[in-house]
C-alpha cells in the first residue's frame, strides 16, 4: 500500500483487522521528490484481480481535460519538445546546483511548522497542520538525496513520463484506467491547486468509481488532515464487498 507513511499508519490503525492486502492506496506520497503517479491503477486493479478488492487514489495525476483544440495541438507540438528536453536539462542543473537546490528545499520544509494558518499558492491548504514527525521524515529523505543529488535525475525522467501521460498520450492511459475491474475511490482536497477537480470528477464517472473532495485541505491531504483522510477511506471500505465495516 503506497501513500504517505504517517497517513498509512493512521489508516492502518483505524481499520485494524481488515484484509488490507486487498486494497491499494496510491497518490501523494508526502516525500520531497516526486509525489504523483498515473499508471498504478491498471497494475493494482487488473494485474492482481484475485487479490485486489479496491483502489484508493489520493490527489492522483490522471489525464487532464483539454479545454480547446488549440491547447491539444500545443501539447502535441511544443509540449512534446519540452517533455523530451526536460530530463537532460534537469541532469545538467543537478550536476551544477543539486546540493544548493536541496538545501533550499530543506529550509522550506523545516519552516513548514511555523506557517500555520497560511495558504500556499501551489499546494493549498495549511502546511502548518503537518506534524513534526512527518517533517522529520521529509528531512531525512532530503539528507539522503543530498549525498547523491545525481540520483534525482531519475525523478525528472519519471515526472516527464507522467506529464506525457497526463497531457500528450492520454488515450492509452485512459484505456488503462477503463480496464480497471475493481471499485476505485478518488480523494482530493478542495484547496489543492495541483490537481484539476473537473478532470478528477470526469474520471470518477466510470462505473464503480467514487469521487470525494474534502473541504479546507490542500495537496498534502493524508498528512494535513489524517483524521479526515482515514474517515473517508473507512466509510468507502465499509460498502466494498468483502471488507465489511472497519472497526
Amino acid at each position: 500500500m503506497d501513500a504517505t507513511r504517517e497517513g498509512d499508519r493512521t489508516l492502518n490503525s483505524a481499520i485494524h483487522g481488515v484484509a488490507m492486502s486487498q486494497a491499494r492506496v496510491h497518490g501523494n506520497e508526502g516525500e520531497p521528490g516526486l509525489s504523483v503517479r498515473c499508471r498504478y491503477t491498471r497494475n493494482a486493479g487488473s494485474g492482481m484481480p484475485e487479490k485486489t478488492r479496491g483502489v484508493v487514489l489520493v490527489a492522483p495525476a490522471l489525464p487532464r481535460r483539454r479545454t480547446s483544440p488549440a491547447e491539444a495541438l500545443e501539447w502535441q507540438t511544443l509540449g512534446r519538445l519540452v517533455v523530451a528536453a526536460g530530463p537532460p536539462m534537469t541532469r545538467a542543473v543537478l550536476r551544477l546546483a543539486g546540493r544548493r537546490i536541496l538545501d533550499a528545499k530543506r529550509t522550506a520544509i523545516n519552516d513548514a511548522g511555523s506557517i500555520s494558518g497560511s495558504r500556499t499558492d501551489l499546494i493549498g491548504g495549511d502546511p502548518g497542520r503537518v506534524s513534526r514527525a512527518q517533517v522529520d521524515l521529509w528531512l531525512d529523505a532530503l539528507e539522503a538525496a543530498r549525498e547523491h543529488p545525481e540520483r534525482l535525475a531519475g525523478t525528472a525522467a519519471a515526472f516527464a513520463s507522467i506529464v506525457k501521460a497526463m497531457f500528450i498520450t492520454q488515450r492509452p492511459t485512459n484505456e488503462a484506467l477503463d480496464s480497471v475491474q475493481v471499485p476505485v475511490f478518488v480523494l482530493w482536497g478542495r484547496d489543492d491547486h495541483v490537481v484539476d477537480p473537473t478532470s478528477l470528477t470526469q474520471h470518477a464517472r466510470r462505473p464503480g468509481w467514487t469521487p470525494r473532495p474534502i473541504d479546507d485541505v490542500g495537496h498534502l491531504l493524508p498528512v494535513e488532515a489524517p483524521d479526515l483522510y482515514t474517515q473517508a477511506v473507512c466509510q468507502w471500505l465499509a460498502v466494498i464487498p468483502g471488507f465489511g465495516r472497519p472497526t
